[in-house]
């Protein structure tokens, strides 16, 4: 199974977060918890330059937004990781690649488009890809969200 380099992998959460135009604050901190996440020893030490590099593949172009994107995703996912580096599996992946598209309540088409595109180049079942879609979306859904309320104050 392919493995993506972590600081590859958390370029392609970047680019997901930036396919829809904006990235706010809640997408940039949960960029940077799932960084955190992935990485806690040496996120912080490259966290700036990484924004910087992946916002710089895709600001003042005329080129085609959601293109200049997809080569950019395309050209992180052929770094596999090496030994030392554990890096990212395909399927964990696609899995914090929605929990990152579902973090605003606004999941768009653009990011599905990519979500899939990523899925694709990474050999991950469309039923899996489309399973982990519906639990995205059931776990974010105003009425999951409202039981997890009452539960906690109970």
């Amino acid at each position: 199974m392919k493995v993506i380099e972590t600081r590859c992998a958390l370029k392609v959460f970047y680019y997901l977060l930036a396919i829809d135009g904006t990235i706010d604050d809640v997408e940039l901190g949960h960029f940077r918890s799932i960084g955190m996440s992935l990485d806690p020893i040496n996120f912080m030490e490259y966290s700036q330059d990484l924004e910087s590099e992946c916002r710089g593949s895709f600001v003042n172009t005329t080129d085609e937004y959601y293109d200049l994107i997809s080569e950019a995703v395309d050209e992180a996912l052929t770094h596999e990781a090496k030994e030392d580096d554990q890096g990212i599996t395909p399927r964990l992946l696609i899995w914090d690649l929605f929990a990152a598209a579902f973090s605003n309540q606004e999941y768009d088409e653009s990011e599905k488009r990519l979500i899939n595109h990523v899925a694709r180049k990474m050999d991950v079942d469309k039923s899996i890809v489309l399973e982990m879609e519906q639990m995205m979306n059931t776990l974010t859904s105003p009425t999951t969200l409202s039981l997890k309320f009452l539960t906690i104050w109970k």
